[in-house]
């Protein structure tokens, strides 16, 4: 028997979301910082988004600190409609900013600019953002 199977062209199972706006803010809850952006599904199925924020190392790293290139900090997972917008707000607390001090025995904050990276993935990276935390004048 000869059946004929039908091709349906692929549909993307995820939504577009490359529209992340709306920059990093620093805010002064608990010493911490607040992320603040937006995600637009501009495909026509309805999908979910895992965004995550991921922050940078230091911009001058106390000597003998061992920091990771990119660390997870904070992710939320969102289901969009075909054509909708959510804003996603994500408090980091203050313990994400710091290291482990091995001659302090502690955990340490070093006052630096940082990069905080908001995407979907540690390699798709949608927007960068430079912050200043712990800074003379923060």
């Amino acid at each position: 028997m000869n059946r004929r199977i039908p091709t349906v062209p692929p549909q993307p199972p995820f939504p577009d979301c490359s529209r992340i706006e709306t920059p990093v803010t620093r805010s002064c809850w608990l010493g911490g910082a607040r992320a603040r952006f937006r995600v637009h599904n501009s495909g026509k199925m309805s999908g979910d988004e895992v965004s995550q924020v991921n922050l940078g190392p230091p911009s001058d790293p106390p000597v003998g600190a061992q920091l990771t290139v990119k660390a997870l900090v904070g992710f939320e997972r969102i289901t969009l409609a075909p054509g909708e917008s959510k804003t996603v707000i994500l408090d980091l607390p203050a313990r994400r900013f710091q290291y482990w001090s091995v001659a302090d025995n502690r955990g340490e904050r070093a006052p630096a600019r940082r990069t905080v990276y908001v995407g979907a993935s540690p390699r798709d990276i949608r927007l960068p953002q430079q912050v200043s935390i712990g800074l003379a004048g923060q």
